[in-house]
């Protein structure tokens, strides 16, 4: 992008949100900042993603955040649900947001998390690839534990936060099971203790999907509505 853009919002995320961070643990930042009237006509996939020593940024343009709300990219949706203390820049569009952050989740979106969770869980258990290929921290950890433990954090971490979601109707940061899942995350849980733990979460919340509280699919005319509320500024600003 030729100049810096007007960012409405931007939250500490990843690890520090979730109550799992270690020393070796980066600063995460996500959010989204304002268009120009270029990319609310034409919908373009740009973003920011600056990497900045220990400092990982990626700030998307509104339209595509909507977009990876819509898809339930559950890195993206989560942080609708950031506690006060981890939000940096905040603005009316983003408080508008969260207000109806509850019309991104449907039956559908518990798809992504599913499948996220079984990809990291593949990761954790090295069902993804040879040994022979691992390489730096899940090499490390596969010799020292026998398995990938990140991946396993991440992998229950989803679950519990798609379980959460229906059960709740919201995600609580920091995370309710933190301390088992940093414990996951610091090899002090064993492989089968963990895929068994894995496997009973998993069915807990395909179980619970088709009776939850959850519409089938997305009303795209609201989260239509929602955009162009927040876009309008943008429009205006252009018109005049």
């Amino acid at each position: 992008m030729s100049k810096t853009p007007s960012i409405l919002y931007k939250v500490i995320a990843g690890s520090r949100m979730y109550g799992l961070a270690t020393e070796t643990s980066d600063i995460d930042y996500r959010g989204f900042y304002k268009e120009n009237i270029w990319q609310v006509l034409n919908r373009e996939n740009s973003e920011v993603i600056v990497k900045e020593g220990d400092l990982d940024v990626q700030i998307w343009p509104t339209a595509q955040f909507f977009h990876l709300c819509e898809k339930f990219n559950s890195n993206i949706v989560e942080i609708l649900w950031a506690p006060e203390e981890f939000i940096v820049i905040d603005s009316w569009q983003a408080r508008l947001l969260r207000k109806h952050r509850e019309y991104f989740i449907t039956q559908q979106s518990f798809n992504p998390i599913i499948g996220f969770s079984i990809s990291e869980c593949r990761k954790a258990l090295v069902q993804d690839t040879h040994v022979s290929q691992l390489s730096g921290q899940r090499l490390d950890s596969y010799h020292k534990y026998g398995f990938c433990v990140k991946n396993a954090a991440h992998a229950l971490r989803l679950l519990d936060i798609g379980i959460d979601l229906i059960q709740e109707r919201k995600i609580v940061f920091p995370l309710k099971n933190r301390d088992l899942l940093l414990g996951v995350k610091t090899g002090q849980m064993e492989k089968e203790q963990f895929y068994d733990l894995w496997q009973q979460n998993l069915t807990k919340l395909q179980d619970l999907v088709p009776i939850s509280w959850l519409p089938k699919e997305l009303n795209k005319d609201l989260i239509d509505s929602l955009y162009l509320e927040c876009v309008a500024p943008i429009l205006e600003e252009y018109v005049c």
